[in-house]
């Protein structure tokens, strides 16, 4: 027996020519400039090992070709100094961008940015900004090699459907338009697809800065963001397929779905593709601090996220998603550290907070009733001492990650580790000592 061993390339080229300076005056007071021209191709291909079509898991084409696109960017920023020294405004300026984008992949685009500062007094600063969004399919997205895997997503057609999704299901190769769905999975497609478009839309901020005349090294913000995202890229929802074919007979989700001829779902293409859009929106907030003593230099920082709204709307036309607060999504997020040095001395303290989140639980399969669950919140404290040895370039660090031992909330997702590793710490309290030595 041997081990299964994929082969493949990737491949990027790279070229970029920028030039920047001070060109011309307004009010007095020099306007900056940057002009610039990038060019980049990125190319690759994966040929699968013939064995993966022994196991259920195989590559659609174990010959994949892979793909290629290139892209030719024009760009350029001023910034650009308004009114200063005058009754409410202390300084004032503007900054202005723009990039032209050339993709052999989705053709052309051009998007803009804009943000205004105007300090209205020595303590006080307003700022605001907005840009139009446009972000090309990756390779990846586009040529990652199909393979097949198996899944399980509720089908309408299959669990009671009404009449009129009787009608579409019939169509779509359902004899009557309804069976009864097992609990058995069943293969999805996953992988690329060179015909994603790309995402665009906007975004917004408005936010105040203050910085205290009573309290030198202290600087404290609150910034109102607001981003509306459409033709979100992404992996197909297996469950949004099956219903929007169910529900509305759509041609391009009916045309990715192939079944026994019981009905009974055979193979369904889950391919990345374009879904509708989303809409957040939220406040952040961040404090920053430094103070130089006798007893060593002092600074801190404290970052935090207030989700105030995430929606999407994955079909046009259909109702929208409220998420914000939902698993993944949770409304508060915040970290900060403070740190201490005295050469060769430096401590630090850390710490991160994920606040609480609701999580829906599918309980009765394989219809898609579901009961909402509480995940409690998490914080975490870390310290971490270093002593510097000079002229030796000797480093010695002594660390305690997790000091309070929290250990990871529990969250139905099918993990094996029965928690989301992407958003929680599986570790408890660790412990760490390095010694490092520098050459000069």
């Amino acid at each position: 027996p041997r081990s299964i061993v994929d082969t493949g390339i990737n491949d990027q080229q790279f070229a970029e020519a920028v030039l920047n300076g001070r060109w011309g005056q307004l009010l007095g007071r020099d306007m900056r400039w940057v002009f610039g021209a990038e060019y980049r191709r990125e190319a690759g291909s994966q040929v699968g090992d013939p064995l993966r079509a022994l196991d259920f898991q195989n590559l659609v084409n174990p010959a994949l070709p892979g793909g290629a696109f290139d892209v030719t960017e024009l760009f350029t920023e001023a910034q650009i100094p308004l009114f200063h020294d005058r009754p409410w405004v202390r300084d004032s300026a503007i900054d202005i961008g723009l990039r032209l984008s050339d993709f052999s992949s989705v053709g052309r685009n051009t998007s803009w940015q804009a943000s205004l500062r105007w300090q209205l007094a020595e303590e006080i600063a307003f700022r605001t900004n907005y840009a139009t969004i446009f972000r090309a399919p990756s390779l990846l997205e586009q040529f990652e090699a199909p393979i097949i895997v198996g899944e399980f997503a509720s089908d309408p057609c299959g669990n009671n459907p009404t009449p009129a999704q009787q009608a579409n299901c019939a169509a779509n190769g359902v004899p009557g338009g309804a069976y009864v769905q097992s609990e058995d999975e069943f293969g999805v497609i996953r992988g690329g697809n060179p015909e994603l478009q790309p995402e665009s839309g906007d975004s917004f901020g408005i936010g105040l800065i203050y910085t205290p005349a009573w309290a030198p090294g202290l600087s404290a913000s609150a910034d109102i963001f607001r981003i509306n995202i459409k033709d979100i890229i992404g992996a197909s929802d297996i469950a949004l397929l099956l219903s929007e074919c169910a529900d509305s007979g759509l041609e391009k989700s009916c045309d990715a779905i192939r079944r026994f001829p019981d009905g009974s779902l055979n193979l369904v293409a889950g391919v990345s593709r374009n879904l509708g859009r989303y809409e957040t929106s939220g406040i952040d907030f961040a404090v920053n601090w430094r103070k130089p003593t006798a007893a060593g230099d002092f600074s801190g920082e404290l970052l935090a996220t207030y989700l105030e709204q995430w929606d999407d709307q994955l079909i046009p036309g259909n109702g929208v998603s409220h998420a914000a607060g939902m698993f993944g999504l949770p409304r508060w997020r915040a970290s900060g550290h403070l740190d201490w040095q005295r050469l060769p001395w430096v401590a630090s303290y850390s710490t991160e907070y994920i606040g609480t989140m609701t999580e829906a639980v599918f309980w009765n399969r394989p219809t898609s009733d579901f009961y909402l669950r509480k995940i409690p919140s998490a914080l975490y404290h870390d310290i971490e001492l270093r002593r510097r040895f000079p002229p030796h370039g000797v480093v010695l660090k002594v660390a305690i990650t997790n000091i309070t031992d929290e250990q990871p909330p529990f969250v139905n997702i099918g993990a094996l580790e029965n928690t989301d590793p992407g958003t929680y710490r599986l570790l408890g309290r660790t412990y760490l000592v390095a010694l490092r030595y520098f050459l000069k």
